[in-house]
């Protein structure tokens, strides 16, 4: 069946959309403080990677998705309305976002009460512009996998289902899983990284196994046998990523995130078991009129929130509230006075990402109402 056939696949990617984009903000607050826990087996750090690697599967799904819509064969795709509208907005969203951050960056930082900003610097200023805050790499890869989009397109337009399944194990199996094994110690310390560095395998490189992989499962939904296996991978992905990680800081008695990589193979075994869950399970679910309106408006703003969220992040850390303790090296305003409960994590992190959302999609909205900035930035 046509994706466009059925408007109830349209909501469940529009789900999909925006619960991956909920579970970036949780990401990325576990992310900043994973190194600040008492030790490796607090209930601080275990709380963090239990959050952190249930997260870790979002943008290999955010790829997906892309593949199901650039990649529908039934859809002509031109490659000049790809570059002026795609790659374009790619391009101006991350130079507004990416000044915004380095302005940021140069004369609002955390870095304590009472202590002097460090005097401008151009050339920081500059390679903070260029580079993007962290979570911007993704619209560098993104405008990449659009660029190259029209070749791929000559590929799994004529491809037949084998072949497209070829490329997808191949993918994974030289981007991802060997990667991954990589960072095992007892492999590690042997040359095995520089003999894969010598394969130069681009054609599967990068997110386009992903990228292909969207399409294929809405070209070819998996029958029931195969979703049971697929949600059993992805259970099995979470415990490998979250157990391997916490295993890998006890060995080295400090945090890691060497498994938490959203390239790495569990994180790709995750994402195909969200996907096909929200595409077999969540696809079925009747919506009212008035719940879809909201899924599309949530949706829409997605993109929006993903690019403003590290400064709601920021705006929080300025008074030394992050996930695991009250910090005062970040804090910018002085509320030492002020009596501060330490809640445990598994509180606070749902609720700052509550919170984090809150006004990510907030400022999501106020620039999509803004005329040309809505175009372009959001």
């Amino acid at each position: 069946m046509a994706l466009q056939e059925n408007k109830k696949r349209v909501v469940w990617i529009d789900l999909l959309r925006i619960f991956a984009t909920c579970c970036v903000p949780m990401a990325h607050l576990c992310s900043n403080v994973i190194n600040q826990t008492p030790g490796v087996l607090s209930s601080d750090y275990l709380a963090l990677n239990f959050f952190n690697s249930m997260c870790r599967w979002v943008v290999p799904a955010f790829v997906m998705i892309s593949g199901i819509f650039f990649l529908n064969k039934d859809k002509e795709c031109d490659p000049k309305k790809l570059f002026t509208k795609n790659i374009v907005r790619m391009a101006t969203a991350f130079l507004f976002w990416s000044f915004l951050y380095a302005l940021q960056q140069s004369f609002f930082p955390a870095i304590g009460v009472g202590k002097e900003i460090p005097a401008f610097s151009e050339k920081a200023f500059i390679n903070d512009f260029i580079s993007g805050e962290y979570h911007m790499w993704y619209l560098y890869m993104i405008a990449a996998l659009y660029l190259v989009t029209p070749f791929i397109r000559v590929f799994t337009d004529n491809a037949t289902k084998k072949q497209l399944e070829a490329f997808i194990v191949l993918s994974f199996v030289f981007t991802n899983l060997i990667p991954t094994l990589l960072n095992f110690p007892f492999i590690k310390q042997f040359e095995f990284n520089n003999a894969y560095n010598y394969l130069h395998i681009a054609f599967i490189g990068g997110y386009a196994g992903l990228y292909v992989g969207g399409q294929y499962m809405v070209r070819y939904p998996f029958r029931k046998k195969v979703r049971i296996f697929i949600y059993a991978m992805g259970i099995l992905g979470y415990a490998l990523m979250s157990g391997l990680n916490l295993w890998l800081s006890v060995r080295n008695d400090e945090p890691t995130k060497a498994f938490l990589d959203a390239d790495n193979a569990f994180s790709v075994m995750i994402a195909y078991a969200v996907f096909t869950f929200f595409q077999n399970v969540i696809s079925k679910v009747n919506f009212r009129e008035k719940a879809v309106k909201a899924i599309k408006w949530l949706s829409a703003r997605s993109f929006g929130v993903y690019l403003c969220h590290v400064f709601i992040m920021r705006a929080f850390q300025y008074f030394g509230i992050q996930v695991i303790h009250f910090d005062p090296k970040i804090a910018r305003v002085d509320l030492t006075h002020i009596p501060y409960i330490d809640f445990p994590p598994l509180i606070t992190i749902p609720l700052l990402t509550l919170l984090v959302l809150i006004g990510s999609f907030g400022v999501s909205w106020i620039v999509s109402k803004i005329p040309v900035l809505k175009k372009y930035v959001v």
